[in-house]
């Protein structure tokens, strides 16, 4: 399907502009809604497979938005309403609708009509096909010979008997899967009490919103000059989102510790296995400073893990991370190089070791817990990026060059992928 593009309809009327301009305004507002609401693995398009829609994780819905400024386009007679049921009807039989789909009417007004109302309080089948019977009866009478539908007037009567003559399998579909929302007070409004759910202070809401909003804009904007569909994944979108929080929001500067308990078993392995206690043992280090360097490793990996796919931390984030680790290193090697020659080299290194490990690094701009600077100096010190004995490359080549077909450890040196 091409991606549609938003215009304006020639011959329009002056006075209608503002309000066809706030319908965009309110795809926008309610896309951004919905990126808010969904999961991992969904996306959320505008003007695509409906008004707004919401895929993935085997769901679909579908929503129609309505202004409402200039009058109540969810009243029983309104052709707004039955042109968006009519809609859908369509969409069934064409197959474009899938099966299962649930289907939104969003109205930016607080609105109300006593057929939307029925439509959203349908629990079930039987419900769905009693309201069907009902509305038929509304509006095309009942009994021989008799019928309303001459008196339906011409705005109307083409909806109306579309959605009438539907199925009762079609129209039970739909009855089923139909919801009303309309705004508490406004759109944004809606989204602010959204953003307050996220955990942030509330001076950092506004700017939180406008930059999410603008970011929003953008998107489709873009999808939709490039010919694209206009559709935002989940994922991309909470990079902004977290990204959004940690600018305005600084009330956050500490990540918290990933919960991670070390067996024996896993203890008793690395110790065995591993380059970065063999760069401990290098240096002389005692068997419990050994013990606890794999509880900060095994511990540094879990926190990479969990702030990554959080996206509480960036990619990039990571990479600054290990670079800063890198460089601090080298410093600290070259200033006890010099200030402590006469020490012999396991002395060097254990100070080397014990000065990068208390060093206050942070990530993302943000404090990491004690144990993730040095077990995040042990992944580095695992590839040999960095080591604590002044030879520590030459002393473990062997190692290295055995180790060297083995695929490579997931640990903070590679940041998080």
């Amino acid at each position: 399907m091409s991606a549609p593009k938003r215009k304006r309809s020639a011959g329009r009327r002056s006075s209608e502009v503002p309000g066809q301009h706030y319908g965009h305004l309110v795809q926008d507002s309610r896309m951004l809604a919905h990126l808010l609401r969904c999961e991992p693995g969904q996306a959320v398009s505008v003007e695509y497979l409906d008004d707004v829609a919401i895929q993935g994780n085997t769901e679909t819905t579908l929503e129609q938005d309505k202004s409402g400024l200039a009058h109540n386009p969810i009243a029983d007679r309104s052709p707004e309403l039955w042109k968006t049921l009519h809609s859908w009807i369509l969409g069934i039989r064409n197959g474009r609708i899938p099966a299962g789909a649930r289907f939104i009417l969003y109205v930016a007004q607080p609105h109300s009509g006593e057929v939307v109302s029925a439509l959203s309080d349908v629990r079930d089948e039987v419900e769905a096909l009693s309201l069907v019977e009902n509305l038929r009866s509304r509006h095309w009478g009942m009994g021989p010979g008799f019928s309303l539908r001459a008196e339906l007037p011409a705005t109307l009567a083409p909806h109306v008997n579309g959605v009438l003559e539907a199925s009762n399998e079609v129209l039970c579909r739909i009855a089923c899967g139909f919801t009303l929302e309309t705004a508490a007070t406004t759109p944004n409004d809606d989204l602010r009490s959204l953003l307050r759910r996220e955990a942030m202070r509330e001076t950092a809401v506004e700017p939180v919103l406008n930059v999410l909003l603008g970011w929003v804009k953008v998107k489709v904007e873009t999808a939709i000059e490039s010919r694209q569909p206009p559709i935002i994944a989940w994922e991309e979108f909470h990079e902004q989102l977290v990204g959004a929080v940690r600018q305005y929001d600084r009330a956050t500067t500490l990540l918290r510790a990933t919960p991670r308990a070390v067996t024996s078993d896993e203890l008793e392995k690395e110790l065995q296995r591993r380059r970065y206690v063999r760069q401990l043992r290098l240096i002389d280090a005692k068997a419990e400073h050994c013990a606890k360097a794999v509880v900060d490793y095994l511990r540094a990996i879990a926190d990479r893990t969990t702030w990554g796919e959080r996206a509480e931390v960036m990619p990039e984030d990571f990479d600054d991370f290990v670079s800063r680790l890198q460089r601090a290193w080298e410093q600290q090697r070259d200033k006890i190089a010099i200030e402590r020659a006469d020490d012999d080299e396991g002395a060097r290194g254990r100070l080397l070791f014990g000065a990068c490990s208390v060093l206050d690094i942070r990530l993302a701009g943000l404090d990491v817990p004690t144990h993730f600077v040095p077990g995040s100096y042990h992944a580095l010190a695992e590839d040999l990026v960095v080591g604590w004995h002044p030879q520590f490359e030459d002393l473990l080549k062997w190692g290295k060059e055995r180790d060297g077909a083995k695929e490579p450890d997931p640990t903070m040196a590679r940041g998080a992928e």
